[in-house]
């Protein structure tokens, strides 16, 4: 019998900015990216899908690279 895979999670990962909105906000007054307050905030979600026993994390999204958020290629 082949082994089964726990549920997965599909989401995306989104930069932080200061004063909490996002640039395509039309509130948005150029706050400045923070960086690790992004990643600590995103890995609160990893650490729960480890917690939960599940297989995986499908992380995706086209805004990573205009953000340069979480691309340390960028």
């Amino acid at each position: 019998m082949a082994k089964t895979m726990d549920f997965g999670l599909f989401d995306t990962w989104n930069a932080v900015y200061a004063g909490g909105t996002m640039p395509w906000d039309p509130k948005f007054d150029g706050g400045a990216m923070l960086e690790s307050e992004a990643y600590t905030k995103n890995f609160e979600q990893v650490d729960f899908i480890e917690s939960a026993g599940w297989d995986y994390i499908w992380l995706g999204g086209g805004h990573f690279s205009t953000q340069a958020s979480m691309d340390p290629q960028v």
